[in-house]
């Protein structure tokens, strides 16, 4: 019983990410990213509502037949919700795709601070970051295609009352988990090959954090610093849950490369440890 609870814990995290935002040497990774969702979430709010409305609009005029007019009251809500959903997934990944850079720094410094354990990326040279760069890229691009299948899915789930938007919420709440423990992954050079059988290994687990993220980012206004919150939530929960089920070396270095020392222990931060920060 209590072990099916630990499960379910996931939430946690997303708090525990919250609480620890305010900590000194982690401030200030968060401020450009905040202001690049202020951007990109506020243009998809003042386009959101009228491409939603009129794309609505369009299709019950022109492709529901006059016979069932009728239906539009039970249609209409429908389709406005799936354009929302369609709009809000494509201005929250550009949000994650623009920021990648930033909250892989945010996670790096998150696993320094509160874990005394410094990643394999942050001792890369400025050089060797640059030469990197085509391999973020390509990981990023991964990932959008993996996500892809299931916004798509996510979509159509939509036009099934409570069953199948429950099921949106649920294939959602997994892409969440994927995306917000990625950078704890990719910054210690686990491939997305390793990160989803470590992921499925712990699917309640992932579950309950993502879930959290989801309902978070559905709050207007407050979802502009809900994505650093879920960044550093999930490094926590990547670091404390996930990486010890990982093997100590990772198996993503650049050729030539091996880390110096296999990861260190975990290392549990009290509140007092918090302050002394």
């Amino acid at each position: 019983m209590n072990e099916n609870f630990d499960r379910l814990q996931g939430f946690r995290y997303f708090f525990k990410g919250m609480s620890i935002l305010g900590t000194k040497g982690l401030r200030r990774f968060i401020i450009l990213p905040f202001l690049i969702n202020i951007v990109i979430m506020g243009t998809g709010l003042w386009f959101g509502f009228d491409l939603a409305t009129d794309g609505t609009r369009i299709l019950t005029e022109n492709y529901l037949p006059g016979w069932l007019q009728w239906l539009t009251y039970v249609i209409n809500p429908i389709i406005f919700i799936c354009f929302l959903v369609i709009i809000f997934y494509t201005f929250t990944l550009f949000a994650l795709t623009l920021g990648a850079p930033f909250y892989s720094i945010l996670s790096e410094k998150v696993q320094t601070v509160f874990y005394n354990d410094e990643p394999f990326s942050s001792k890369m040279s400025v050089g060797d970051t640059i030469k990197d760069i085509p391999h973020i890229i390509f990981l990023e691009l991964r990932k959008l295609f993996y996500r892809i299948p299931f916004m798509i899915a996510s979509i159509l789930m939509m036009f099934f009352p409570i069953i199948g938007q429950l099921g949106a919420i649920i294939l959602t709440s997994w892409c969440n988990a994927m995306d917000y423990t990625s950078y704890g992954f990719e910054n210690n050079r686990y491939s997305l090959r390793v990160s989803r059988k470590n992921l499925t290994e712990h699917k309640l687990l992932c579950l309950s954090f993502g879930c959290t993220v989801w309902a978070a980012l559905l709050i207007p206004f407050v979802n502009l610093i809900m994505i650093p919150v879920a960044v550093a939530g999930g490094t926590m929960l990547w670091y404390e849950k996930l990486k010890p089920d990982l093997p100590l070396i990772g198996d993503d270095f650049p050729k030539g490369e091996t880390p110096e020392t296999p990861h260190a222990p975990p290392k549990q931060v009290t509140e007092q440890d918090s302050q002394k920060e």
